[in-house]
């Protein structure tokens, strides 16, 4: 699990992410990336192992990913705009991670991909807080 209550970039972030699948399903604009990137530099300040895959700004393949993974064994993986990558190859990947492992997925719909176990995360920013906070399904 990681948790984090401090101030990063002009916003205060009061997250927390457990071990396993969270899948955050949103809107664009809503503070998905920007939570991403700054918990990256975060991430890297502090020299907590994590990866941050964007098919944006990466190569899109999967064995990308995978290859940055076995060379950095982070604690945190995330997986910005996860649409275009996302299929029931990459899912059965993240699925055989270690379980110690907060891996955390933002995608605008979920397409009926079969995510168990996987837990809903929504986000919540107002431009000067971020706070996180598991859903009940």
């Amino acid at each position: 699990m990681f948790k984090l209550k401090e101030q990063i970039a002009n916003c205060y972030f009061d997250i927390q992410f457990k071990n396993g699948i969270s899948l955050i399903v949103g809107d664009s604009a809503t503070g998905k990336t920007f939570m991403f990137k700054q918990l990256s530099k975060y991430c890297s300040w502090k020299k907590i192992p994590c990866v941050l895959y964007n098919h944006s700004i990466c190569d899109k393949s999967i064995g990308y990913i995978k290859n940055m993974y076995n060379e950095e064994k982070p604690k945190l993986v995330f997986v910005d705009n996860a649409d275009i990558i996302l299929n029931e190859s990459f899912v059965e990947f993240l699925k055989q991670l270690p379980n110690d492992t907060s891996i955390i997925i933002s995608i605008k719909r979920q397409y009926g991909l079969r995510l168990e176990p996987c837990q809903y995360l929504d986000i919540h920013y107002d431009g000067k807080t971020l706070t996180t906070e598991y859903r009940q399904i």
